[in-house]
């Protein structure tokens, strides 16, 4: 809680299941390609990982959100994707130009 500018934040964090993970790219690429032979210790040995967090800045005095921001984040095997986004909301007349 930020008292000063009366903002609450509330904060949400996602990982998943990485041997979930490769147990569903298995099943794509053998759905993809039945004839591509890969094994499940190919699968298993590379590493694959999925992180999402969000947060959301509510005004207390209105109930209003003031921002939301999202990041996604996968890791397969030594390759890293990253992706964010924020969500910024102005009262009409304070909008910026």
């Amino acid at each position: 809680f930020d008292e000063r500018n009366e903002l609450a934040r509330i904060e949400y964090r996602l990982t998943l299941d990485s041997d979930g993970m490769k147990k569903m790219m298995l099943a794509i690429i053998e759905q993809a390609d039945p004839d591509k032979q890969i094994s499940q210790s190919e699968i298993a040995n590379t590493v694959m990982q999925r992180n999402d967090s969000a947060s959301c800045d509510v005004n207390v005095e209105n109930g209003l959100a003031e921002s939301v921001r999202l990041t996604t984040e996968i890791q397969i095997a030594e390759e890293v994707k990253s992706e964010s986004y924020v969500i910024s909301l102005y009262p009409s007349s304070s909008a910026p130009k």
